[in-house]
């Protein structure tokens, strides 16, 4: 059930189509099942968010690959180059926020899972939904500040990582 109400959440934050629910949309009962309503396909949306997420690793670690070839890093080095994306300030600071954000997301989920009433889950998933948007482009600014360290490093290196 939990699933199928973040999929709720994640397809309506997709949606470009869907309506711009609000907490107030929860108290009309035609909206409030709307929101609420268990549809299958829209894990798909959630699979969306985490195959985005999955193809920026793929992406990162190519990189990388690329730049331990190309600059012939040793294992200990490859590292020390990872290290420094996390040791970042820039990073530090974009990783606090995502885990905020992501810890107020969680809130809303223990929420909805205490509470079989429609009223209080429907704003649990309007809440969600309000932070996808937000969790999404901070994670998007965290590969962002990953990617230019290691270009940095690159160019450091005097190597490229262009094809």
């Amino acid at each position: 059930m939990i699933s199928l109400l973040l999929a709720t959440a994640a397809m309506i934050a997709a949606d470009p189509d869907m309506p711009n629910y609000t907490l107030a949309s929860c108290d009309n009962p035609a909206m409030r099942a709307k929101i609420l309503e268990p549809d299958p396909e829209k894990l798909a949306s959630l699979d969306a968010m985490k195959s985005r997420g999955a193809a920026k690793e793929a992406e990162m670690d190519a990189l990388m690959t690329k730049l331990a070839t190309r600059a012939h890093l040793s294992a200990e080095q490859r590292a020390e180059v990872a290290m420094k994306s996390f040791q970042s300030p820039e990073f530090q600071a974009e990783f606090e926020k995502g885990m905020a954000l992501v810890g107020s997301m969680l809130g809303h989920v223990e929420a909805i899972a205490r509470s079989k009433e429609e009223v209080p889950n429907c704003r649990a998933i309007v809440q969600m939904m309000e932070s996808l948007p937000a969790i999404e482009a901070n994670a998007d600014r965290q590969w962002a500040i990953m990617r230019k360290i290691v270009d940095d490093e690159a160019a450091r290196r005097g190597v490229t990582l262009a094809d």
